[in-house]
């Protein structure tokens, strides 16, 4: 797609109704240590990428997202906006130490990120694992890494039930989710994704992560679309 295209696109989610109305400021001042975002809903995007464009600019951002088995992606992303580099010793160094799937692709789009961070685009680095359980080893190793902000992507909770049904269910189900990722609880998240079949494991691994590095988290903003889907979304930060 033409990155002239895709930037329009982003610049109307952040002047969209709700959205923040405003680019980002280039003046760099917060310290985030994380945040969560959606990968779908461009209204909670704006909101967070453009706290993560104001936040002082990471050497490297850890991107955690779900998928089917544990893998971390070893090639540098296609993007519009050009190509985003991997952070190879990082990389290397998980790799030492845990078992990861080599990832070659894994149909990520960071534009936004990419957009918020047009003036370091030459030193943007990521790291991006997949994963599909939580990991107390990996999440106290991730804990004492450095100069990176972590970055999970995931919606919060959807409904199958039909038609635009189901949001009054979803609506409930976030209220919950929302109020134990406030409070840092993970041990409550694991529960109830579990009972409620909830693809909840870059929620649970951010609040574990985060609660270990005293973050103090914030949310940005929340959105219940319906339809034949009826999904949840909201948008964190973690601050230092």
């Amino acid at each position: 797609m033409n990155f002239l295209v895709v930037e329009n696109r982003i610049k109307e989610g952040f002047f969209q109704e709700f959205g923040p109305g405003e680019l980002p400021s280039t003046l760099r001042k917060t310290g985030l240590v994380g945040g969560i975002v959606p990968e779908e809903n461009s209204l909670v995007m704006a909101w967070v990428y453009k706290a993560l464009g104001e936040s002082i600019f990471p050497e490297t951002y850890f991107i955690l997202k779900s998928g089917e088995s544990n893998g971390i992606l070893v090639k540098e992303i296609l993007s519009s906006f050009g190509n985003i580099k991997i952070d190879l010793d990082l990389v290397n160094t998980l790799k030492s130490k845990f078992s990861f799937n080599d990832i070659e692709d894994c149909n990520i789009d960071l534009s936004f990120l990419q957009f918020v961070s047009k003036p370091y685009l030459k030193s943007l680095k990521v790291v991006v694992l997949i994963l599909n359980e939580f990991t107390p080893e990996l999440v106290d190793f991730l804990s004492e890494i450095k100069e990176v902000l972590f970055l999970g992507l995931s919606a919060l909770s959807s409904s199958y039930d039909g038609i635009y049904s189901g949001v009054d269910l979803v609506k409930a189900r976030d209220d919950y989710l929302i109020k134990n990722i406030l409070s840092l609880n993970e041990v409550e998240l694991v529960k109830f994704c579990e009972k409620k079949k909830i693809d909840g494991i870059v929620i649970v691994m951010m609040v574990a992560l985060m609660k270990l590095k005293f973050a103090k988290p914030q949310m940005l903003y929340h959105d219940v679309v319906s339809g034949l889907v009826t999904k949840g979304y909201a948008g964190f930060v973690f601050k230092s």
